[in-house]
């Protein structure tokens, strides 16, 4: 295995700050649009988030040739998929009220 050279870093750290910014995006687009849809339920409304914020993800890390999700195989796409749909799915069950109430 070879070292990493540096624009190798700075490739992989942009993705992940591209990554942490997109998700940032998407919790406050949630929060802004959530009131405003009530009938979905909130673990639909959670899967919805984060495969709306890994399509953002993935979208801007491709136009910015950290990677090319066209070369990814199953095993990339399931370990791409499942923690954006835990960050949605964790997004939307500390934003409902319902689910973080603690009053009784």
């Amino acid at each position: 295995m070879r070292p990493a050279t540096r624009p190798d870093n700075r490739a992989e750290a942009g993705g992940a700050l591209l990554g942490l910014a997109t998700g940032v995006a998407g919790g406050l687009a949630y929060g802004a649009l959530r009131p405003h849809v009530k009938g979905v339920p909130t673990l639909l409304a959670g899967l919805a988030a984060g495969l709306a914020v890994m399509a953002a993800t993935d979208s801007s890390m491709a136009a910015s040739g950290v990677t090319k999700p066209s070369q990814w195989g199953v095993g990339g796409w399931l370990s791409d998929l499942v923690p954006h749909a835990a960050f949605g799915v964790a997004l939307a069950w500390v934003f409902d009220p319902r689910l973080t109430s603690t009053a009784t």
